[in-house]
């Protein structure tokens, strides 16, 4: 049925496309690079020159640059341990040390100068020269002890960056002919540096070692920075720690006895703090009368214990869902155009009946190729297409530079809510408007000044 639907837009498209642009401009449509792809998955590589987004993906995992959220933080054991440990094992043999110690300085520059600091009372990140610079000089930020402590680090670190800068602005880019190659020469140079390191060792420690470098490495270079693509990379480095504490304490028993308890103290640190953010759900744009209570649902405790329906739960989280829902399924032959959310769940014949455009790619391709407003809907009715559900914070995954897809999203918006043909069936995103007697109304609408920010909108296309 998907490829029946992707037919039938290709053919009304060619059918109408000679007199698409001869039609009067009404949709007010900004131009942007439309391309999905770079949208959903450069989010969590990044936006550097194509050279840096590689040899940054270790910082960035750690330390959340691009992504942040629990479901993507991994800890910072893997990070400060690893390269740690390798250092020591090369000891004494001066060239290899020095080559080592050389290539994680480096990284830590190219990684540090492509982050961005954090401060509960800065709106923006903090992430050039001039928004450091202006931080370090507030002088109502001294209660953000550990952010102008980084603050400080990240600031000569981007001096020590204009070098780096400089290389990789000559020899990469967003495309380039070398970044591979380079990436290969390191994947060669650290394969020799371990078989240095590991001569003497028992061969399962080094199979095991080679194996987590190696699914490491296949990773970097195809995992895009998603790291539900390695799950098994992070137990394997875990074991590959204890491995490398075991390497250092064979060498040295004192140094053994001391980076095995600095290991085991940052350990326990994390996962006391692990344990504690996963319960409390703390978020930093939490209010303070917010703060602690994101610990327990109601609506899913009194689900689970039988005292709410599915309904009353699905009401509770989702205001004014289940109406949509029941209209949407009484209709099993329409197909409904969907925008984010996780609604497929609800919806009956779903692996049928939904046509997916999480970044707006398709949609606005209709808008550019189809200016006037009817023409757009006559050309979903007529492939089926008669529900449009809308995640409201689509524009909150965007981290493009250009912000493509906040633009695609605004021309959507303007589209829909200057078009009669779109009835909104349900949203929870509640208004504010100024009734009779100057008095305030609050209504649940998409249209108006927001006074409670929902997350989702259903129409029926008419």
């Amino acid at each position: 049925m998907r490829m029946k639907l992707v037919i039938i837009l290709t053919h009304l498209l060619l059918l109408v496309s000679g007199v698409v642009f001869s039609q009067q401009k009404e949709i007010d449509l900004t131009e942007v690079n439309n391309d999905p792809q770079r949208e959903e998955v450069q989010r969590y590589f990044g936006y550097e020159s194509l050279l840096y987004r590689y040899l940054t993906q270790p910082y960035d995992i750690s330390i959340n640059v691009n992504q942040q959220g629990d479901f993507v933080d991994v800890g910072f054991l893997y990070l400060m341990f690893i390269p740690l440990l390798l250092l020591v094992l090369a000891g004494r043999r001066r060239l290899l040390f020095l080559g080592l110690f050389f290539a994680i300085v480096s990284i830590w520059i190219i990684s540090t100068s492509n982050s961005f600091v954090f401060s509960p009372t800065e709106k923006v990140k903090i992430e050039t020269d001039a928004q450091l610079e202006k931080y370090l000089q507030r002088t109502d930020a001294v209660d953000e002890p550990t952010s102008r402590l980084t603050a400080h680090i990240y600031s000569v670190s981007s001096k020590l960056y204009r070098p780096y800068e400089k290389l990789g602005s000559l020899i990469s880019g967003n495309k380039d002919g070398v970044t591979y190659t380079i990436l290969f020469l390191a994947f060669i140079l650290i394969s020799i540096l371990l078989t240095r390191l590991l001569v003497p060792e028992k061969l399962e420690y080094r199979l095991f070692l080679v194996f987590t470098f190696l699914y490491s490495f296949y990773w970097l270079l195809f995992g895009g920075g998603i790291i539900w693509y390695c799950y098994i990379m992070f137990p394997v480095s875990m074991i590959a720690i204890f491995l490398l504490l075991k390497l250092v304490r064979k060498k040295s028993l004192t140094l053994g006895k001391i980076y095995k308890g600095l290991f085991y103290s940052f350990g326990a640190i994390w996962i006391m703090i692990a344990i504690v953010a996963r319960l409390s759900s703390i978020q930093p744009q939490l209010t303070e009368d917010q703060l602690g209570k994101g610990m327990f649902y109601q609506a899913f405790y009194e689900y689970g214990t039988g005292k709410a329906s599915r309904i009353e739960t699905l009401e509770a989280i989702y205001p004014n869902l289940t109406k949509a829902l029941a209209r949407i399924n009484s209709d099993e032959e329409s197909i409904i155009y969907k925008v984010g959310t996780s609604f497929n769940y609800f919806i009956k014949n779903n692996h049928n009946r939904i046509y997916q455009d999480h970044q707006l790619g398709t949609f606005y391709w209709l808008l550019r190729s189809f200016e006037d407003k009817n023409e757009i809907a006559e050309v979903l009715k007529a492939s089926n297409i008669k529900y449009l559900i809308l995640d409201l914070n689509t524009p909150l995954i965007d981290n493009t530079p250009d912000e493509a897809l906040k633009q695609k999203y605004r021309s959507l918006r303007r589209y829909i809510n200057k078009n009669p043909t779109f009835k909104l069936l349900a949203t929870d995103n509640v208004v504010k408007t100024l009734g009779a007697g100057n008095e305030y109304k609050y209504t649940y609408n998409t249209i108006g000044d927001t006074y409670y920010a929902g997350r989702y909108a259903i129409y029926e296309i008419l």
